[in-house]
């Protein structure tokens, strides 16, 4: 807890910290064009504070409902476990629903809630081995970057 808490103090800091040269990687007319057809929600392992702080300095917190965070979970339940996303679909009224995620407990979270997981690439490691390791998770597709979303869904 010690370690996560420094972490903290330097990454977030109210707003102050390193999150401020975080670049947001989802273009903003792409998230505009989606809500048009599409109900967009997040569920994130990070803290509250930090997710919603990160949505609306990029400017499209008004797109996202809910926004489920490590915050509105036990411990015992974060991802992969599927509380978040159970969250997600008792607001939700669609009968498909595709979870975005970068990580091999993203698809196995997305997998267990029988959803269409799709893997994105992060941009610090676009290699063979992350992609075969998010789908050998799970993901029923893999993109190199979110804003190709539209060609998997």
């Amino acid at each position: 807890q010690d370690l996560i808490d420094v972490f903290q103090k330097i990454y977030f800091d109210g707003g102050k910290g390193l999150i401020k040269n975080e670049k947001f990687l989802f273009d903003k007319k792409i998230i505009e064009e989606l809500e048009k057809d599409y109900h967009l929600a997040v569920f994130t392992g990070r803290p509250k504070q930090e997710a919603l702080f990160a949505l609306k300095n990029a400017g499209v917190e008004e797109y996202f409902y809910p926004v489920i965070t490590m915050d509105d979970l036990p411990a015992d339940r974060q991802k992969p476990d599927t509380l978040g996303i159970e969250k997600i679909i008792s607001r939700v009224n669609t009968d498909k629903i595709y979870y975005f995620g970068d990580t091999n407990d993203d698809m196995i979270c997305g997998t267990n809630a029988k959803l269409t997981a799709i893997g994105v690439l992060p941009p610090q490691n676009q290699s063979d081995e992350k992609k075969k390791g998010l789908v050998s998770n799970g993901a029923e597709a893999v993109i190199t970057t979110i804003n190709d979303i539209k060609k998997v869904i």
